[in-house]
């Protein structure tokens, strides 16, 4: 399949894995949750997404689980976008600017563990996840939020040795 796309399968799992640095390049979830926010009465297939319902069917799922009616929109779309942005676009940038202090907190004595130990959690999941073409926000968010967490704390400790040492 790739030979006939003309992709080379080490660059794809390379650029894979990199995706997997800043969140990864499918956000499957995003998109069902945006149209079911949008969603009304006239689109009720969005409702049966449910594994039940996907598994034995809609009119199952109503007897089963809403007392034999039809099941109605349960939410609503916001009337204003929300002003917080989505855990894509905020791993996106947190997860760069973490690994960029982890990187710099090698070179200092007192930031070395904290920057090592997230750098190879953060990496080696990325690699892993890049080998298997699985670079999905869904499977990268625990590593990722433990990357968040290192940087900003190789950060803080860079920030206070910063302050310790005279300029």
């Amino acid at each position: 399949m790739f030979d006939a796309a003309g992709i080379d399968l080490l660059s794809s799992k390379a650029k894979s894995a990199l995706h997997s640095l800043t969140g990864g390049r499918l956000h499957d979830t995003g998109g069902v949750i945006n149209a079911i926010l949008a969603s009304d009465e006239v689109n009720k297939e969005l409702l049966y997404l449910n594994e039940y319902a996907q598994r034995e069917g809609p009119e199952a799922f109503e007897q089963e689980h809403n007392d034999g009616r039809a099941a109605g929109a349960i939410v609503f779309g916001w009337a204003v976008p929300s002003p917080i942005p989505s855990t894509k676009a905020l791993v996106s940038v947190l997860l760069p600017v973490g690994l960029l202090a982890m990187l710099v907190g090698v070179a200092f004595r007192d930031t070395r563990p904290l920057s090592v130990m997230g750098l190879l959690v953060v990496v080696a999941f990325a690699a892993g996840m890049g080998w298997i073409w699985a670079d999905n926000l869904r499977f990268l968010l625990p590593t990722s939020a433990f990357g968040i967490a290192a940087g900003s704390g190789a950060a803080h400790d860079l920030a206070r040795l910063r302050r310790r040492q005279p300029v």
